[in-house]
């Protein structure tokens, strides 16, 4: 089967979807396979009644096979918060290596269960975070300790902004990470290499900057 578009029923702002025609999708019923990513925007929705539900349609080529797909949304009110500062790191030339550990506190009315925690590739020669216990499990309006964050220095690393993925029962949530060295770096325009200023031609008694 060959699938030519996939689409929103009715049409939502608030639901993304990215999907790349065609795709030709073999006979198999081991294996599933990706045709399409679906991403809900929650700060797009206006009106639940009408853009918390509806179906996914899947096309075929010239229509031959049609798959409408049910969705639903429950919004939860609430979030998940942190103290920010505990997920900033100083770059000290020793290269000493610095353990912290990370308490969320859970301001959803559901209690919030933490299955695992992923890193980005650019962060994993840096940075290690893992969770205080195989499941963590924060009751509504309850605070814990959660997390387990370890991040080892090196001379090669100048500055890191990125961040690391709670995967839950409810939803993931993104959480800043950075590493910093309190250093500035020098930016020279219509500089090649970066260390010759060029003011150019300048008059005599003329002011440039």
């Amino acid at each position: 089967i060959q699938i030519q578009n996939v689409i929103a029923t009715p049409v939502n702002e608030a639901l993304s979807i990215d999907f790349t025609a065609p795709i030709k999708v073999s006979p198999n019923i081991f294996h599933a396979i990706d045709i399409a990513r679906v991403t809900l925007m929650p700060n797009k929705i206006t009106q639940c009644s009408k853009q918390c539900t509806g179906k996914i349609v899947v096309k075929s080529k010239n229509n031959q096979y049609k798959l409408a797909i049910p969705y639903v949304v429950r919004l939860l009110q609430g979030f998940l918060s942190y103290n920010e500062t505990q997920t900033q790191f100083y770059i000290q030339s020793n290269s000493i290596q610095e353990k912290r550990s990370l308490v969320l506190h859970n301001q959803f009315n559901s209690t919030l269960v933490i299955h695992s925690v992923s890193l980005p590739d650019e962060a994993k020669p840096y940075f290690k975070v893992v969770l205080a216990s195989p499941a963590v499990t924060l009751a509504e309006n309850s605070s814990q300790t959660a997390l387990k964050i370890t991040f080892t220095p090196s001379s090669q690393l100048s500055h890191l902004e990125t961040t690391f993925r709670l995967n839950t029962n409810l939803s993931y949530f993104d959480v800043s990470l950075q590493a910093y060295s309190g250093k500035l770096d020098i930016f020279i325009p219509q500089s090649l290499n970066q260390t010759v200023l060029d003011f150019g031609a300048i008059g005599l008694g003329e002011k440039k900057s």
